[in-house]
């Protein structure tokens, strides 16, 4: 349910509209490259499809972040099978954790906030390095740090650049 004003007005459900995927996913393509200046990059057939197949438990939000992630993670200039469902295995293995059905969260919230936030800034780095193969640049384009300071907040969280 979203509310306009005073209007309330029902939103289906992303599952309940498989065929408007591939549409939505360009859209958010362009809107990212419109936004935030990325590169565009084109999705090829068989990546539609993968994003029309699959579910949506977050709708339109999580399509959203596969796209973006697929988007500033793609090492081509169009968005692939392979990429698709890198990203998709990324959000349905962090989303739950199978056996306990509570969010996976890699980091230990009982500690000081500064030690916490290390930690998060150290899995938010090295998660992105995996994604992107360690490209610096993209990082720092994904992060929006300029390179000199992230390469100190790399070395300041001890996270080694592998070439």
């Amino acid at each position: 349910m979203q509310t306009l004003s005073q209007s309330t007005l029902k939103v289906p459900a992303l599952n309940d509209h498989k065929e408007d995927i591939p549409d939505l996913a360009t859209a958010m393509a362009s809107l990212l490259v419109e936004t935030s200046g990325a590169d565009y990059k084109s999705f090829d057939i068989a990546a539609l499809n993968a994003l029309r197949n699959a579910e949506w438990p977050g709708d339109l939000a999580e399509l959203e972040a596969v796209v973006q992630n697929a988007m500033l993670s793609s090492l081509t200039d169009k968005i692939t099978l392979n990429d698709v469902n890198r990203v998709l295995e990324q959000f349905t293995t962090s989303e739950v954790d199978q056996t306990s059905h509570s969010p996976s969260f890699p980091i230990e919230l009982i500690q000081p906030l500064r030690e916490a936030r290390d930690d998060f800034e150290r899995y938010y780095f090295q998660y992105h390095m995996k994604l992107i193969n360690n490209n610096m640049s993209k990082l720092a384009e994904i992060s929006g740090l300029e390179r000199t300071h992230l390469y100190r907040k790399l070395k300041q969280l001890g996270i080694k650049i592998k070439g």
